[in-house]
């Protein structure tokens, strides 16, 4: 198996590719498994996803900071399983402030 690199960085909006590579006699079958955070993706995305998985590849179309964490491509055939993991950080502007509350200066001035 290629190992991936261990952390790449996207920009919010961008598309991201990872491809998982293994290889193996012919006369093995390869199973492909996708986990981000430790989780399977298979039952996560769907069709209409921004996230489209075809055996050992992996397209984010249009990536969020959901996008974010650590992927893993779980690679199984007869004889054995080998894994490669990727963390994928989404850098973009922060999001809007949360509840601010007013201070009255005032009152708390110093005499």
């Amino acid at each position: 198996m290629r190992p991936l690199d261990q952390k790449r960085e996207s920009n919010y909006g961008q598309n991201i590719y990872i491809e998982c590579a293994a290889n193996s006699e012919e006369i093995l079958d390869l199973a492909y498994t996708w986990k981000l955070n430790g989780l399977s993706m298979k039952d996560k995305y769907r069709e209409n996803s921004t996230v489209k998985i075809e055996g050992g590849r992996l397209k984010i179309e249009n990536s969020t900071f959901a996008d974010a964490g650590l992927y893993e491509c779980i690679v199984e055939s007869a004889v054995g399983m080998i894994s490669a993991k990727t963390h994928i950080q989404i850098n973009g502007p922060p999001g809007p402030p949360g509840e601010l509350n007013r201070h009255d200066l005032l009152n708390d001035a110093l005499t």
